[in-house]
């Protein structure tokens, strides 16, 4: 797995909740409360002191009415890129379910 690809998600999940939670005119506690989790998290991942696991990730694209793997997107990607994270972000997700149901 491609290291680089990880950490740019990271930074562009942290760009992509504060521009998106600003453009929904959000207060990180309101976000916060909708996701069911603390102020401080919101606050931590958006400044990139925190790294948020898969199921806060689709908590908080569900919250902002989004797709989950539009966090993991960038304006500096390629859509070859964009595509990659999309698929790495399916299978997170296909993971995450199964875990769930067992």
């Amino acid at each position: 797995m491609d290291i680089d690809l990880i950490e740019n998600a990271y930074v562009n999940i942290s760009k992509n909740v504060k521009l998106l939670r600003l453009k929904s005119g959000l207060s990180q506690e309101k976000l916060a409360e909708r996701c069911n989790i603390s102020t401080n998290c919101i606050s931590e991942f958006e400044r990139l002191k925190k790294s948020p696991n898969i199921k806060t990730v689709i908590s908080i694209a569900y919250s902002l009415g989004i797709e989950p793997y539009k966090l993991f997107l960038g304006n500096d990607y390629t859509n070859e890129k964009q595509q990659r994270k999309k698929e790495l972000f399916d299978e997170f997700k296909l993971l995450l379910e199964k875990y769930l149901l067992e």
